[in-house]
């Protein structure tokens, strides 16, 4: 097995690592650069890129790509019902997505908001094939630059944080997907899971009144209340194993649709890279982030690295290295593992909010333990 160091920092920042003797980079290409149907302007990739790879001459670079940004607010004016629709546990009624939920700082240390994002259904069709004509159209276009020979892998992002999360995951209020795109995704998943058999169905859902054309997804407070506590019961609970099954599977159909428009856009094999597959993650509603459907991922050609920050709850002096996603998984299927390491530091000033309860080092030699140790998991 080979480990490979890539540093993700700003472009301000590569010279202790470039020192060092670190070659591959990577980290967030700003602005916005899908303005239309069809119209981009690449002129803010370009200015970036070019800036960045002269700072590292013996350097490789990857772009990290945020669609959550892209398409903000033509795209969901242009598509109504293929935008995303929170709705209230206590009365099933649609509510804000932009009103931040004053329970989510006590996890994260910040508010959530949302504004400013494209917050398309993931079960959207409609904005997988224009989303990946999108990304094709940026990859031949930054292909064909002379800093291509740079590039080394592309970084393909959406949902929330960047991680293909679902959206409301920290809207403790709410549950979504409501939208008329993830009912006729919802209702073409369970044809499938089903082979289209309505008696599989109605056996399995443990109801004799339902069928492929009525099937719904199952309410805020059905999905809120599992049958035993913490767990959902299999048949009276099977719609909602379903449901969230299905929210999994409409993910990664939304990642290989980049991802495969990324790879027909590349005239020479490069790597593309995914967050996805935090089985082990410290998230409050991890059936609701859309990670559990790894194995499909895993199937493609179309995603060579899966990426992933390891756990928050064990960071700083002491304590284990624990990646969310599963790397001896993800290597047993022939992909790379890049496991993110973004821990606080000495040097991590107070005015960092962010994650306030990992433990973060109080001296120098306190951080060059943890990073050995964070080290150390890969090797």
């Amino acid at each position: 097995a080979t480990v490979t160091i890539a540093a993700y920092v700003g472009p301000r920042y590569v010279g202790a690592f470039a020192e060092a003797g670190v070659q591959l980079y990577t980290f967030n290409v700003r602005g916005t650069w899908w303005l239309g149907p069809g119209q981009y302007d690449f002129s803010i990739l370009d200015d970036y890129l070019n800036d960045y790879v002269a700072r590292i001459p013996n350097g490789y670079f990857m772009p990290r790509i945020d669609l959550a940004r892209q398409g903000h607010p033509w795209w969901g004016e242009a598509h109504s019902d293929e935008m995303n629709v929170l709705c209230s546990i206590e009365t099933g009624e649609a509510i804000s997505q932009f009103d931040p939920d004053p329970r989510a700082p006590a996890y994260l240390g910040h508010e959530v908001r949302l504004e400013g994002l494209n917050l398309h259904s993931f079960h959207s069709e409609v904005w997988r094939a224009e989303a990946a004509q999108a990304v094709y159209d940026l990859v031949a276009y930054c292909e064909a630059q002379p800093y291509a020979e740079r590039i080394w892998a592309w970084h393909l992002c959406d949902g929330l944080f960047c991680e293909w999360f679902h959206w409301n995951e920290y809207h403790f209020a709410g549950m979504a997907d409501y939208s008329p795109a993830a009912q006729a995704d919802f209702r073409r998943w369970l044809r499938a899971a089903y082979r289209d058999d309505v008696a599989e169905l109605r056996r399995a859902w443990g109801r004799e009144d339902v069928d492929f054309d009525t099937a719904a997804i199952p309410t805020p407070q059905e999905r809120n209340n599992p049958y035993h506590s913490e767990f959902y019961d299999p048949i009276i609970d099977r719609p909602t194993v379903d449901y969230h099954q299905c929210m999994s599977d409409a993910t990664v159909d939304c990642i290989l649709a980049v991802c495969e428009a990324a790879k027909r856009a590349m005239p020479q094999p490069k790597v593309t890279c995914v967050f996805y597959g935090y089985q082990f993650s410290n998230m409050p509603r991890p059936q609701l982030n859309g990670h559990y459907a790894l194995q499909r991922l895993l199937a493609s050609d179309a995603v060579d690295m899966i990426a992933s920050p390891h756990a928050y709850g064990n960071r700083g002096e002491g304590g284990y290295h624990s990646p969310q996603s599963m790397a001896d998984v993800i290597r047993r299927a022939g992909k790379i593992h890049f496991d993110e390491i973004d821990c606080k530091t000495v040097w991590t000033p107070p005015s960092v909010t962010w994650k306030r309860h990992i433990s973060q080092p109080s001296t120098v030699q306190g951080t060059i333990e943890m990073m050995k140790k964070d080290a150390a998991y890969q090797l």
